[in-house]
């Protein structure tokens, strides 16, 4: 070519063969122009057209892309946000934001421009910039300014953890746009987390009032009824949920933990199994799945489920990550196995029975306890009690608790032979407490405090009936009552001799209990180690009991000096005591 303008002649050339039809030699021409002239807008224009007829999409939108970077003014606005959306699509945050600015500097009130430029700046993590622009574009443009942007940028700041700062924006989201759906429902859960509940069922309310479909917001009212001990009125609002969305995980998850609390174990059996069907390698169904199959009696299904791993926040740890084996059951005749228990005293206490019969499995069994139960500890041969920081060396461990499954307990092959736990000498209680001739009955009303899946202290609040619940226990005329009950909740009574200020440790305790003629207790640690010292206790359980209690009976395979007091209705513990105080007038 040997015109004063060769470019622009070259393009002339690809132009009559793209209109004649001879695709090939167009797509050669435009090729040999962009890679001649690459700052030319028109020859990746062009190009692009040849490769869309051709067939060759993603080719076609790179080169009208960067045609569109050569010469943004040659393009509208609304080009330069279609191929942001696309770009945003793909994952392509940041050439998305340049188209978006593109666009908006072309035209500034261009709406899906500055919907689709907090998009994708939000996605690269610039949350300051997009609050800097939202409030600029407030300011000048109050009548363009929408809700759903500054949704978007509270639903950021809430995963940065700026919890004040994302409810301001939640906040001006609905006094721009009042019947966002989303916003309402973003606010409750904002508020959720700074635990004002009933506010965040106002706003749950507010989404479900503009949008009856939405079913997160049914699920929403459901948990913040269960955080509020409302299970029954939550289990409707899950069943809408479910209604609106059928395979909605979360919402079978939580309406099985409702009925549980309502003592409705093969409602929640169902919805667990369903669930899991859903969700087969969720830790925490199975976890829950398996502690419904204990408590409704089917051990051989329920035990391999219990044993799942649940989430380190739930309290539960699971087995530790020693780089030696974990043992599963196999012949060990030859090594020593290590067992530890990090759920709790009590069920340290419940479950160190096993160790003489894992002893029978392996060389030795070291058992880990905690150094306030250590001195307790049963001996038995083949069997090593000793405190964490004195392990000796071992070749394989598991929790204390899967032993259970390995050894083929059920029911009806509890190993309950007691005492197995031993009292270690001397006694260290001054005589003079335990004078007189009356009935020696000591009293525990309050469970362990541990974070669980529902809130903190959730499961202390419904195992503990607390001291005045027992006001008409103390009462009785022909007893003497002891306070075993120590922490925070320890406190005095005129009809009841404290005991807390001389307790130091479970030995203290034990001994204690070695005193005393019965023990009443609700579910905590206590009773499970008055029931291991073969003193009797009677227990007082809530409506929804604990597994291991099962669900009706009065007495339990796990400690034959034991007696079961049930509430009869949800949270009636003057039931369950007036059942005691009837009991106790019969002795």
């Amino acid at each position: 070519m040997t015109g004063a303008n060769p470019e622009a002649e070259l393009l002339a050339v690809g132009e009559n063969h793209l209109a004649a039809g001879r695709l090939a030699a167009a797509l050669a021409v435009f090729q040999q122009l962009t890679q001649a002239y690459p700052q030319g807008a028109a020859g990746f224009w062009y190009l692009a057209q040849v490769q869309r007829r051709i067939g060759w999409q993603e080719l076609a939108i790179e080169a009208e892309l960067r045609a569109m970077a050569l010469a943004p003014a040659h393009f509208p606005a609304a080009s330069h946000t279609q191929w942001g959306d696309w770009l945003q699509t793909r994952g392509r945050h940041q050439a998305a934001q340049t188209c978006y600015h593109q666009a908006l500097t072309i035209q500034p009130q261009h709406l899906p421009a500055r919907r689709g430029w907090v998009k994708a700046t939000l996605s690269l993590g610039e949350v300051e910039e997009v609050r800097a622009q939202l409030t600029a574009w407030l300011t000048t443009d109050r009548d363009l300014a929408e809700g759903s942007d500054w949704n978007r940028l509270g639903v950021a700041l809430g995963e940065q953890g700026d919890r004040q700062g994302a409810q301001a924006c939640f906040y001006q989201a609905i006094s721009l746009q009042p019947d966002l759906a989303n916003a309402h429902a973003n606010l409750g859960h904002a508020l959720v987390q700074e635990g004002k509940y009933r506010d965040a069922l106002t706003a749950f309310e507010e989404a479900l009032s503009i949008d009856p479909g939405h079913y997160e917001s049914y699920y929403n009212l459901g948990t913040v009824l269960a955080e509020l001990d409302e299970p029954e009125t939550a289990s409707d609002f899950f069943a809408q949920a479910l209604r609106l969305q059928p395979n909605f995980v979360a919402a079978h998850y939580n309406q099985a933990l409702c009925a549980i609390e309502q003592n409705r174990w093969p409602e929640a059996q169902m919805h667990l199994q369903r669930a899991i069907a859903l969700a087969p390698h969720a830790g925490e169904l199975h976890w829950n799945a398996g502690y419904v199959e204990l408590a409704l009696g089917n051990w051989e299904k329920g035990l391999p489920q219990y044993m799942w791993h649940r989430p380190s926040n739930s309290g539960f740890a699971p087995p530790r990550p020693y780089a030696k084996p974990l043992w599963q059951g196999e012949d060990i005749l030859s090594q020593r196995l290590l067992v530890y228990d990090d759920r709790g005293l009590g069920d340290w206490v419940q479950w160190v029975r096993l160790a003489p019969l894992l002893a029978q499995r392996c060389r030795e069994v070291l058992v880990e306890a905690p150094p306030t139960l250590a001195p307790l500890g049963p001996t038995a041969p083949g069997v090593q009690i000793v405190p964490p920081e004195n392990l000796e060396d071992w070749e394989v461990h598991c929790p204390l608790f899967h032993g259970l499954h390995y050894l083929g307990i059920t029911p009806e092959t509890v190993p309950a032979a007691v005492p197995y736990l031993h009292l270690p000498t001397p006694d260290p209680w001054p005589p003079h407490l335990w004078d007189g001739d009356r009935p020696r009955i000591g009293v525990v009303w309050a469970s362990g405090r541990r974070f669980d899946r529902r809130g903190v202290w959730r499961s202390y609040r419904q195992r503990s009936c607390g001291l005045a619940a027992l006001e008409p226990l103390l009462a009785h005329p022909s007893a003497t009552f002891y306070g075993l009950q120590v922490g925070p909740d320890a406190q005095d009574h005129p009809s009841l001799r404290n005991l807390a200020p001389y307790i130091q440790s479970f030995v203290d305790t034990a001994w204690a209990i070695a005193h005393l003629d019965l023990v009443i207790s609700v579910d905590t640690a206590v009773a499970h180690v008055v029931g291991a010292l073969g003193k009797p206790v009677w227990i007082l359980l809530p409506f929804a009991a604990d597994w291991r209690w099962g669900r009706d009976r009065p007495d339990t395979p796990w400690y034959p000096t034991a007696r079961l007091f049930r509430q009869p209705n949800r949270g009636d513990w003057a039931g369950a005591i007036a059942q005691v105080v009837t009991a106790l007038s019969t002795l």
